[in-house]
């Protein structure tokens, strides 16, 4: 007797939710991770045309804080995105090196040339999450050791619900001629370690391409939380990190 269509359809909604349930779990296990104690360092001997990083421990007492209060800017503008002006970069830009960000510059966290013009500055209620951002961008690039870019900051054609719409993420990559499969991988162990160590730091994410970006955003009104993304590439990294505390010499 042939099976109604209706009992087809029920038992096909029951398998996609369970599944959806799955994930959802498998998600909040992640996402959940306690912080991990100190892992000794990345593997052993120089990686290709880029020195070895610092051990991943050393980051652990290089967390940031949110910034405080910021300087009031006295060009004058309204609260809505808008073309940076000289003078305004000026500005975000002694900020940014009183707060210890020397790597990075005010044009490379508001490039917006994908966004219809050169330069957008956030809304003033957005510059403390990038500066926050940066900070954060500037202790893993302490930590690394070595050149990183930033390939996206603040982007305003973003969705709204987009942490770097909300100029609370920023995407680092590795320069041209340091992309290799060894530092694409010692580079996410540092990111994901730091993850796990800094409470502050929400969403973290690794590219499939182009090779050797990452992704970071930071606690604000709004977030998701700590949260990864494509966890395809996330995973693997983070179970690695957990095998590594149960080696002999290593904490557990």
């Amino acid at each position: 007797m042939p099976i109604p269509l209706i009992l087809i359809a029920a038992v096909a909604g029951t398998a996609a939710v369970a599944v959806a349930s799955v994930k959802k779990k498998k998600r909040l296990l992640i996402t959940a991770r306690p912080a991990l104690g100190p892992l000794v360092g990345v593997p052993a001997g120089p990686l290709p045309r880029q020195p070895l990083p610092v051990p991943v421990a050393d980051i652990i007492p290089m967390v940031v804080q949110p910034p405080g209060p910021l300087p009031p800017y006295q060009g004058g503008f309204n609260e809505q995105p808008m073309k940076a002006s000289n003078q305004w970069l000026s500005w975000f830009g002694q900020i940014l090196r009183s707060h210890g960000v020397h790597n990075f510059t005010a044009r490379e966290l508001t490039s917006a040339r994908a966004g219809g013009g050169l330069y957008k500055r956030p809304p003033t209620k957005h510059v403390r999450r990038l500066l926050h951002a940066a900070m954060v961008a500037q202790a893993i690039r302490d930590a690394w050791g070595a050149p990183l870019s930033v390939s996206s900051g603040y982007r305003p054609w973003d969705a709204a619900k987009s942490p770097h719409y909300r100029a609370a993420a920023i995407d680092l990559d590795l320069p041209s001629g340091h992309k290799t499969v060894e530092n694409e991988h010692a580079l996410r162990l540092l990111v994901a370690r730091y993850w796990l160590s800094y409470p502050n730091l929400a969403g973290m994410g690794f590219y499939g391409q182009p090779r050797g970006r990452v992704h970071i955003d930071v606690m604000h009104q709004g977030s998701r939380g700590r949260f990864s993304y494509y966890d395809e590439y996330v995973d693997p990294i983070l179970a690695e990190i957990e095998a590594a505390q149960s080696l002999p010499g290593r904490a557990a």
